[in-house]
């Protein structure tokens, strides 16, 4: 027996067949699926927050305490808040390492910024 390890597709054009391309893995940016996969995949990181940010040890970003606010997703865009402390954020990071390792989804660190406002002494 033997496995296929290699796809190759052609499109069929009024019973004619043209060209050939290889089939990869993962969604392209603009197929129709990629927005309800992404709102899928945000479900459940928002869920793990909620989770994460539960204990004692979580600080919230002053200005969201009140609504509880961790996170707001906009298109592919990801914004995390929290005070700056040492152990909120490093509940948040873990979350997003966690988060990474189940769904293969990873940050873009060349894409990505932290902004930290009156924050003294961080290392």
């Amino acid at each position: 027996m033997e496995c296929v390890s290699t796809a190759s597709f052609s499109v069929s054009l009024n019973g004619s067949l043209y060209g050939f391309f290889k089939g990869m893995r993962g969604i392209r940016q603009g197929d129709p699926m990629s927005p309800l996969l992404f709102v899928i995949c945000l479900e459940y990181f928002s869920r793990l927050l909620k989770v994460r940010t539960s204990g004692p040890n979580f600080n919230f970003h002053p200005q969201c305490a009140s609504l509880g606010i961790t996170h707001l997703a906009y298109a592919d865009d990801l914004m995390l808040f929290s005070r700056g402390d040492k152990f909120s954020i490093e509940i948040l990071v873990t979350a997003l390492k966690d988060f990474g390792d189940v769904s293969g989804l990873r940050v873009n660190h060349d894409k990505s910024n932290i902004f930290l406002g009156g924050v003294m002494g961080f290392e």
